[in-house]
Parts: C-alpha cells; structure tokens; sequence
C-alpha cells in the first residue's frame, strides 16, 4: 500500500485532515486552525495554547493570585496586546516566579505565556489577539471572527462585552499627551465589531489604572491636602505631587498588616544601614509607579481640568463636548474624523460639577439665576486657550452640557491660508482694500467652520494706523494693532456695574472708530449693534454663526426687523468644514430683495467667485462702484490698486513672509512708506523673515 507524501493541512490534496483549510503559529506554541464545518457558520475557529502539566498547575494558580492586584488595564487594541507580548514579564515577576518554580526551561516559557495572557492581554481572547489575520468580530452567544479568506467563523469564547470590544480594535495613532511630567498615552483606534454602535473610529485616554479601593485613597488624601491648603500653593503641581505622595505612601504602607510589617523592615535596614550595621534596603516599601498612578489622580483633580484633563491638553484635538445622553466626544483637529466617542463617562451630577469648575477657571459662577456662560479657560503649565460654552441642566433637556473648541497655538495668517488653498488670494486683497476704505465684511459658515481664524487672519490687513475696536465678548479675536480697544459686556447684579449690549453701542457711537470687530454675531443684541454700525457708514468686520448667505440674510432680518442690514455689507466671505479643512467656497454680497418671509425681506444672494471659478477680480464683483462713491476714484483706478495688492498677497505666499508680526510690520512698512519697502525687500529678500 502506497501512503501519499504528507503536505500542509490546506491543501486540498491532504487526506489526513480534510476539513482543514488553513492552520499558523500566530505566537510561540500558539496555533490557530479554522476548519470547515456543517452548520449556520461554515467555519470553524480554534486555538492550541502551550499546556500546563497538571503538577504545575498549582504553581500557575498561585502566581495568578500573586499577580491580580498588580494587573494593568488591557490594551485598549490588538496592537498593544502584540507589544506587551514583545515585552519581557517585570523582574519582580520574574524573581517571584524563580521562587515558585524551578524546572525545565520549556515550561518556564509555557508560565510566562499563560502569565502574559491573563495579566498582559485579553485572557483567554489572547490567541484571537495575536492572530493578524482577523479583520472584522461579531458578537453573539460566542465570538465569530473573519478573516480574509473565511468569514464567519465561529469560536468557542465566550467573552465580556469589553473584551470583544478590544479584540476587534485596531489602533490608527498613539501619542502621549504630558500632563505636570506625567506622559499620558492616548490611543485613536478603529472598532471592527459588527452590530456596534455608528462610530468606528474613536479615542481612548488611557490613565493609569486603579485597584480596588484605590478611589477612595484618592479621595480621602484630596480632602486632606484641601483641609491644609493654607500650607502650601495648591495651584504648584509640585507642591500638591510631593505632599500627595507623602499622603499615599503613608497610608498605602499602614493598608495591611504585611505593608506596615514590610515598611518597618525598611525602616529599621535604613537606620542600621546610616550606622554601617546592615545593607539598605533593595527596594522600597512602596514601588514608585504605585506611587506615580496615585499621585497623578491627586494631581490631576486639584490642578488638572478632572476628567478632561488629557483631552483639554492635547494639542491634536480642535473641540472637546459631553453630555449625559452622548457621553465625552471629541474632533481631532486634522479632520480625520468629524467626532470621535471617548472612554470617558459623566453621570448627571460628575458633569455638572465639571461644568461649574470650567465656568470657575473663567471667573464666571454658574447659578439658577446664570445658567449658561461662555468663558475663556487657559490650563496652568500650557499656553492652550480653550474657548468654553457651558450650560446646567436647567438649558437643555438632557442635563449639563459643555463645549469647549481649542484655539490654535499659532493660528495661520493670510499668506499661509493662501498657500493651503484655503483662502483665495483676490479674497484677501478684497478685504485688504475695503479695510483702507471703511468698508463693511462678513464672515459666515457653521460652528467650527473657521470663522474666527479667518478674522484673526485678516486683521493685519487693517491699516496700523487705524484704531481698531472689538465690541463684546470676544476672547478670540487677536489684534495686533498697539492702539486697539476692546469693549465687554459685563452682568452684575448692580445695574450701576452692569455693561450690557446697548452701553457697549453708546460708547462705540462716542468712540465712532474706522473699523468695529464684532465676532460671533448669534442674537438680536448682537444684530442690532451690527446695524447700527452698518448704518453709521462705519467700518465693521464680523463672523456670524449661520450654515449659508440665505439663513443669514434670514437671521439678520428676523433679529433687526430690517433688510437694509445685509445690503449695506461690501462682501460676504462664505466658509466650511470640508473634508477636514476649512476654507472659503465663495464670495458675494446681497443686492436687492428678493423675496418676503413673514414680515421680513429676504434680499437677493449675488455670488462673485465660489471654488472652481478661477481668480477674484474686482470687475467681477458688485463692490466697486460702492468704493467709487465712498472714495471718490474712479472703477478703474480701485481695479487697478485691487490688482496691485493681490500681487502683494502673492509675493506674501511665494516669499513665505508668514508670521503674523512680520506680517504685520511688512504691511504697516508699506502702508507708511511703499517705495522705500519694496527697494529694502528687493535689496534684503530677508529683511522680514
């Protein structure tokens, strides 16, 4: 009888495991093997792990105990259970495993697989884990996967919801974020669970994880150091980190009988070690990371933000929002993702409190009777200026909310904004020449289109000799103009201390400034002030929060009771969120109405460039026989000095002269002397650089 040479488990040809269709190590001593199979799945999924001998078993149950309160939190993604697996056990772990078992080397490696497996990975879903030809989980009675090639099959595991959840993770980024020396990690990871939520990508901080009663350390020893604050400076991390570790080690060494029997052992080695009669001690009675975790929750509740502390810190996110219902999202700021879902969790009563410290570090105290604010929040130990919109639970119907949008370290200039593609060059020397002129500009898109970037960009465009005036809370707006003056609402119960809206015009009015910045015009308040300078012939500069021109053409009209608002603006600069980027898509102005709705005349939308139109000219626009009236030029001379300063935008861009104080000194240089500054550039191409 002739036996056919053996071949590999897949082959077709294999008659000694004919419902094999694909077999791999997908770690040492691992096996994964889907077989075919009769049934609803058609495959089969399943896992040889190295075994244990039963006279070791023991031994793997007594440092499974040893090790469960030192146990970390899972990877948060199959990549991080590929890492940890890289790693080798800590050496204490090691000592402590050579104490326990002394035999042969094979099974030493079996221990520390099945070690690493429940302490370092997703237990018994730790096979699935390290098998890369896994795309996709689904969840059920047990976890079916699939594969590139076989879909589904089905496991044997039962797992917890959590675990699955980490299974079928993929990690897309991971950076840290630093937080008073604390390196923080956080994770951007992909969920490739069927039958999940929407959200497939989403944002994990990964703090240090706690022990069981580790809270309520945390708790006691923040109430003390707050019972002491007179002591030290609450607000100095330093401080509250050595005053909080001294706390915690105290009472993490009184915690047990074999803790405070271990720390008195030190104690004495110590003192007969000063006295040359004894080694010190090896190691401490506390481990120093079991220290760092604690101290950084201590840290993190009296300096930090609490729970948002990470998000609010880091540099890659543009908005943080939370509420009840939706939970903690937040959008990245290089637009790969609209939102992303957090593992961060508020009940009612944690987000309400954190919404009163927010509105705190802004100096507002939110109350029945204040129950919203917009405040500005800069965190200690960053430069970050975080814009924050809060609100209790008597606002909305879902409880607390809040809404905080980070602003830019740098934020781009106009030649950057050029240079992108995100704001045309026509468009900048548009607004550079109706700033000279006194003229009126809108900025309109949604919430997070760009607004106020875009406003900040154009400001330097705004000769330096002008007095620029920003009207109302607008914490945002950055003018680089010495001589600028802000003008704030203020609430106070006293109405002899209170500043509102109307007194805000009164004093804008006697002031009678060349140019006005109103940012975020949102409310009738804030309307008719932008009437009342728009009807003053003065120069005005203003975002509005609307999706596009007709809802604003709509708001205004509503909130004036007029349509004479809209057509008295020289241009209208459209911007929106897309793909990631914000940029103007169009540019125009409103000319005469064109329609009624209700009591209000909607006027007409006249569009003078949008994406894909080529170049802005000023001939294309509706804008200079406005200007030649308000200057008494001619349309072709405006033509001409619109020409010649998109070519000053363009040697802005193609010179990289980017900076918003070079920006600005190079525009104040040629506004006071045009001829002396373009012989210095032409002599020293460096001389604003």
């Amino acid at each position: 009888m002739e036996i056919p040479a053996p071949v590999a488990p897949d082959d077709p040809e294999a008659w000694y495991a004919p419902d094999v269709r694909a077999q791999t190590e997908v770690s040492p001593g691992v096996v994964a093997t889907i077989r075919e199979q009769a049934g609803d799945a058609p495959f089969a999924y399943e896992v040889r792990e190295p075994s244990i001998p039963g006279d070791v078993r023991d031994t793997l149950d007594e440092l499974h105990d040893r090790f469960a309160a030192a146990r970390r939190a899972p990877p948060r993604t199959t990549t991080g259970v590929r890492e940890r697996f890289t790693e080798p056990l800590p050496a204490s772990w090691r000592e402590r495993r050579d104490r326990a078992y002394d035999g042969p080397p094979a099974t030493t490696r079996r221990l520390d697989y099945h070690l690493r497996a429940t302490h370092r990975g997703l237990g018994e879903l730790t096979p699935l884990a390290l098998d890369d030809r896994i795309e996709t989980v689904d969840t059920g009675e047990t976890v079916a996967i699939h594969t590139e090639r076989f879909a589904p099959a089905l496991t044997e595991f039962e797992a917890a919801p959590d675990r699955v959840a980490r299974l079928a993770s993929e990690r897309r980024s991971r950076e840290t974020v630093d937080f008073c020396g604390y390196e923080i990690p956080v994770v951007r990871y992909r969920d490739r669970t069927l039958g999940t939520d929407g959200f497939t990508l989403k944002y994990a901080v990964d703090e240090p994880p706690l022990r069981p009663g580790d809270r309520d350390r945390i708790d006691r020893c923040r109430r003390r150091l707050l019972a002491t604050a007179d002591e030290f400076d609450t607000d100095d991390p330093d401080a509250v980190e050595a005053r909080a570790r001294r706390l915690l080690r105290d009472e993490l060494t009184a915690a047990t009988p074999s803790a405070w029997l271990t720390a008195s052992r030190a104690r004495v080695r110590r003192l007969l070690a000063d006295c040359d009669l004894a080694a010190p001690p090896v190691e401490p009675a506390v481990a120093p990371d079991r220290l760092d975790d604690l101290s950084y929750y201590v840290v993190r509740d009296l300096v930090g933000e609490g729970r948002l502390t990470i998000p609010l810190r880091d540099e890659r996110l543009d908005a943080v929002e939370a509420s009840v219902e939706s939970g903690v999202t937040v959008r990245p700021r290089d637009g790969a993702a609209r939102r992303l879902p957090t593992n961060i969790e508020f009940d009612a009563d944690s987000l309400r409190e954190q919404v009163r410290r927010l509105a705190a570090a802004g100096g507002t105290d939110l109350s029945a009777q204040t129950p919203t604010a917009t405040v500005t929040v800069r965190p200690s130990g960053t430069d970050a200026t975080l814009d924050c919109t809060l609100g209790l639970a008597r606002t909305t119907d879902s409880g607390p909310q809040l809404s905080v949008r980070r602003r830019p370290a740098d934020p781009p200039t106009a030649p950057e904004l050029v240079a992108a593609d995100r704001l045309p060059a026509g468009a900048v020397a548009l607004c550079w020449l109706l700033a000279e002129t006194r003229g009126t500009i809108a900025i309109v898109g949604e919430r997070g289109a760009g607004k106020t970037t875009l406003l900040n960009a154009l400001l330097p465009f705004v000769p330096h000799d002008h007095r620029p005036v920003v009207a109302g809370d607008t914490a945002g707006v950055t003018v680089p103009h010495d001589s600028s003056l802000r003008l704030a609402t203020h609430d106070h119960a006293d109405p002899e201390r209170r500043i509102s809206v109307t007194d805000v015009g009164a004093e804008l009015t006697a002031i009678d400034p060349s140019i006005t910045v109103l940012d975020d015009v949102d409310g009738p308040g804030r309307s008719e002030l932008l009437a009342e300078r728009l009807a003053a012939g003065a120069g005005v500069l203003a975002t509005v929060d609307a999706a596009d021109p007709d809802v604003f053409a709509r708001r205004l009209a509503e909130w004036t009771d007029s349509a004479e608002t809209t057509r008295r603006l020289d241009a209208v600069l459209v911007t929106r969120h897309i793909d990631g980027e914000r940029r103007v898509t169009a540019v125009g102005r409103f000319t005469d109405a064109a329609t009624e709705a209700g009591s209000a005349v909607t006027p007409a939308w006249t569009e003078h460039w949008s994406r894909g139109d080529g170049a802005l000219s000023l001939d294309r626009t509706t804008v200079a026989d406005r200007l030649a009236v308000r200057t008494d030029q001619s349309t072709a001379a405006l033509a001409a000095e619109f020409d010649r300063k998109r070519r000053y935008v363009e040697y802005l861009v193609d010179e990289e002269i980017d900076r918003a104080a070079e920006l600005f000194g190079f525009l104040a240089d040629l506004y006071t002397d045009e001829t002396g500054t373009v012989e210095r550039v032409s002599h020293r191409r460096d001389a604003y650089k």
